[in-house]
């Protein structure tokens, strides 16, 4: 160790030698650098370089210079001392805590070291800015000063408050300061304000008028000994002065006394906020009526009663709001008024509508054409059958509601008995069942119920729900709400009551239309009469048209039995039935139901559904369940089944099923082939033009008739094809099927107008060779 402190006392020796010779004695930079880098290595010195490098400064040196700073500013940011001194921050950082550490009257803020001398002078500038302000946020320091506000609170102005700072701190905010004087000329201009108002003011509106802050004029309000002897403040944040509530006071009593009414809305507009409660505080020896937007007094009370008593007299209607100021002109006020001076016996005598009130008599001059107008229905209904019909719907509605309440009832006493059986046995009885009279009041007539009166009030709302439920699902109209609103349309539109009219049809309707209900009861009751001398009549009519259906369907199965097809016979057999077999069904249908007096249809011609088939079938006399039954199953069999059922059914209704007469039969035949060539001539349709020319063709190359739908058209110009048709026929039919099935499936409008051209050429043609058939042999020899 030694010879190193001796080499190094040479090398000193060497270098201070250096330095006092001459120049070419004297060492090199890069020689200095490397001798201090050496000495750095070997820790023998402690250095701290600059930014560039090129110097070098002690730790001691290096905290003089920072000090140095410090006392001439006051204050030094760290990071801008760093270009200063061109020394890294890092190296900075650390003697900036050591100083702050070591003296107190040095801090150490956010990068900044702050001098005692520093903080003094920024009290000393508070101070002056409190003075000429006369209050002070430290918020508002703290951007000025770039200190934080806890900083300059506690260590800038509590420390020096009352030294250097002279004024004083808010109780609710310390934040805030504020001086003396300041504090005394708020609280003047506060009561100059207060003093000066005379009308209710915003507190908003003074605070800006005296320009202070909020917070201020809040908080010294309460000082002020003027609130509460010339102003009050309310809830919602304005200050009214007396004389202000004095003058509301006047005007309310002296609205009231000239027009009888004060608005709500106008009390409102003076300052007043709860409007009801000051009008009834303020006009306590009047009887008053609160409506929705004003009260009233007795008077409009009064005005309203007598004006309503003389509409009453005279058979008019009245317009209450014409006699009401404009103020009261208001639907619910209105409907209010009408509601306190329509007493019970005024109410019998008046009906409200939309807030007029008109009169029973006017009401009753209104509705007579209408009532005229129902009878004319009621007549007409019946006449028409539709009221019949309804009766019956009625009546099947009601049947289906009392099965179901029998069937419910049957399902209670079993439900009753099993519980009998199973809890009442044992005990003091000896096993035998017993029953409990009930403790409850019986009426008459149910003293020996088994039940109690809780499972028969249910039963009983139960068969009122369901029948009011049947009566809601069938209705029949017979005055309907437009019919209402032709006739009294008129009257009201000169009375100026047009808004009305809608109104009162809608409510009447229900009622005018249970009185042409009734009406046409009555006229229904007269027609059963009436109808009983003409059954016999009717009898014999019905007799003839089935004749009719039977000897046509019997003709018809004579034609389909020429195809040798089984299926082709089966699906003409089923559309026959299905046709003419369902119209012979539904005439009979009708006839039983008349008979078995179930009062379903008024006329046999009336068309039946199936479910009111099969109620006729289930609720007919015993004696015609059966063959309707057969009957109507035969309908998915075949002919020949059918007609066995339908002579059956005819034996039953004392019918008669006439012979068969050839020669009739022939000219059935001529008829109805007369029938289809008028069809076809009338006729312009491709379709059905081809559809009627097959079946003439058939009629008069077979000699018998045919009933077959569209559908079997290519079957019939199939079987005609084979020895009906001369091969010029044939083609012809052919060639006008096929355009008939591309006119069905064209896709375009272009190929479907070109059809249609070919189509109404060869049309003439076909009705042309359909008129003038003859029928030809098998041999396509032609026959006379």
């Amino acid at each position: 160790m030694s010879a190193d402190w001796d080499e190094i006392k040479r090398l000193a020796a060497d270098f201070q030698k250096a330095q006092l010779s001459s120049t070419l004695a004297r060492l090199s930079e890069r020689n200095c650098v490397e001798v201090v880098s050496l000495l750095l290595e070997k820790g023998l010195i402690e250095l701290v370089f600059t930014t560039d490098g090129k110097e070098y400064l002690t730790n001691d040196q290096l905290r003089k210079e920072i000090e140095e700073e410090l006392f001439v500013n006051g204050r030094i940011n760290l990071v801008e001392i760093t270009k200063t001194l061109n020394v890294d921050l890092q190296k900075i950082q650390p003697i900036a805590e050591i100083i702050a550490q070591e003296d107190p009257q040095v801090t150490l803020i956010l990068g900044q070291l702050i001098s005692s001398e520093y903080i003094i002078r920024v009290a000393s500038e508070i101070n002056e800015r409190l003075s000429q302000n006369g209050e002070i946020n430290i918020s508002e320091l703290t951007g000025a000063y770039d200190l934080p506000s806890d900083f300059l609170l506690n260590e800038v102005v509590q420390k020096n408050l009352g030294k250097v700072i002279f004024g004083k701190q808010d109780s609710n905010n310390p934040r805030l300061l504020y001086t003396p004087a300041f504090i005394t000329r708020c609280k003047a201009k506060i009561r100059g304000a207060l003093n000066g108002i005379t009308k209710p003011t915003p507190v908003s509106a003074i605070i800006s008028q005296i320009g202070m802050p909020e917070r201020i004029f809040f908080s010294l309000t309460n000082d002020i000994s003027s609130t509460g002897t010339m102003t009050s403040r309310s809830a919602a944040g304005v200050y009214v002065p007396h004389i202000y509530t004095k003058t509301q006071i006047e005007w309310v009593k002296s609205f009231f006394k000239q027009n009888g009414y004060l608005e709500y809305d106008s009390v409102a507009s003076l300052g007043v906020g709860d409007a009801k409660q000051f009008i009834q505080k303020q006009l306590t020896g009047e009887k008053l009526t609160f409506l929705n937007r004003c009260v009233v007094g007795q008077r409009i009370i009064d005005q309203v009663e007598s004006t309503l008593e003389e509409s009453i007299a005279t058979s008019s209607y009245l317009d209450v709001s014409t006699i009401l100021p404009s103020a009261i002109a208001g639907e619910e006020d209105v409907e209010k008024l009408i509601q306190i001076v329509l007493t019970p016996s005024k109410q019998r005598l008046t009906q409200v509508f939309n807030n007029l009130v008109l009169t029973t008599k006017y009401i009753d001059n209104l509705l007579k054409p209408v009532y005229e107008i129902g009878d004319v229905n009621a007549k007409t209904s019946v006449d028409s059958g539709s009221y019949q019909k309804y009766i019956a719907e009625k009546t099947i509605k009601h049947k289906d509601v009392e099965t179901d309440e029998q069937f419910g009832k049957a399902d209670k006493r079993d439900e009753r008995r099993k519980k009998a059986a199973s809890g009442k046995a044992g005990g003091g009885a000896q096993g035998r069942e017993t029953k409990t009279k009930s403790t409850k009041k019986h009426q008459r007539g149910n003293k020996n119920k088994d039940f109690d009166d809780s499972e028969s009030d249910e039963e009983a709302q139960n068969v009122t729900n369901n029948k009011k439920k049947a009566s809601k699902d069938v209705q029949l109209t017979l005055v309907s709400v437009s019919d209402i609103k032709k006739v009294i349309k008129t009257t009201l539109e000169n009375d100026g009551l047009e808004e009305l009219v809608t109104e009162i049809a809608n409510y009447y309707q229900m009622q005018i239309n249970k009185y042409a209900m009734n009406k046409a009861h009555e006229l229904y009751e007269v027609s059963l009469q009436n109808s009983m001398q003409n059954r016999k009549q009717t009898h014999s009519t019905l007799q003839d048209k089935l004749n009719n259906y039977i000897n046509d369907i019997r003709l018809y199965e004579k034609g389909l039995k020429m195809f040798t097809s089984v299926d082709v016979q089966s699906q003409l057999s089923k559309y026959l039935l299905k046709s003419l077999g369902s119209e012979f069904f539904n005439e009979i249908c009708n006839y039983v139901a008349l008979e078995s007096d179930l009062n379903f249809v008024s006329s046999i011609t009336s068309q039946l559904t199936n479910e009111q088939k099969n109620r006729i079938i289930a609720e007919c006399e015993s004696i015609f369940k059966q063959p309707l039954t057969a009957l109507n199953k035969s309908l998915n069999d075949n002919v020949e089944e059918f007609l066995i059922a339908a002579e059956n059914m005819l034996g039953v209704c004392s019918m008669i099923l006439k012979k068969i007469d050839k020669k009739k039969d022939k000219q059935i035949i001529l008829m109805h082939k007369q029938g289809l060539l008028d069809q076809l001539y009338k006729c312009n349709e491709p379709s059905l033009v081809l559809h009627l020319a097959c079946l003439i063709i058939f009629t008069i190359g077979t000699g018998s008739m045919i009933h077959a739908s569209g559908k079997f058209v290519s079957t019939i110009l199939d079987f005609l094809a084979n020895g009906y048709l001369s091969d010029e026929d044939h083609l012809l039919l052919r060639k006008f099927h096929d355009l008939v099935l591309q006119h069905f499936k064209a896709d375009s409008d272009e190929a479907r107008a070109d059809i249609i051209t070919k189509l109404d050429e060869v049309i003439p043609e076909v009705k042309d060779m359909s008129a003038n058939y003859k029928k030809i042999g098998k041999n396509n020899d032609k026959e006379e």
